[in-house]
Formats: structure tokens, C-alpha cells, sequence
């Protein structure tokens, strides 16, 4: 396990318990939401995803993972 990952996540832990309620904090999390749907459907959002192929559930997980830095 990586320390340094792991303080990292600590401290986003911190910083988004303290913008919990806040206008701040819907700004960002819509933010954040926005910018992994756009990344996941550039040409518009489907009624429905389904990710059969492990390449693609790699791609998906590590896009909304990479947002929550």
C-alpha cells in the first residue's frame, strides 16, 4: 500500500468534510459527476451502460477514480 496515497486520501477526506453542505461542495461534486459523464459519453449520455469487457470496466473505474483527487 502506498502511504503517500493514502494521506493523500486522507486529506481530500478532510477537505470535502469541510465543504460538506456547502454550496461549495454541490458545485464540485456536480463538477466532478459532469466531467466523468463526459468523459464516459462524449456524443450524450444512453438510457443505459452496460460494461461487459474488463479493458472497458478498467477504463470506467479508473476514470471515476482518478476524479476524486
Amino acid at each position: 500500500m502506498d502511504i503517500h496515497l493514502v494521506q493523500q486520501t486522507i486529506q481530500r477526506g478532510r477537505e470535502l468534510s469541510k465543504m460538506r453542505g456547502t454550496d461549495e461542495f454541490r458545485e464540485s461534486s456536480l463538477k466532478t459527476w459532469t466531467d466523468i459523464l463526459e468523459g464516459l459519453f462524449p456524443s450524450g449520455i444512453p438510457a443505459s451502460a452496460k460494461w461487459e469487457d474488463l479493458a472497458h470496466m478498467s477504463y470506467v473505474l479508473n476514470l471515476v477514480g482518478s476524479q476524486s483527487q
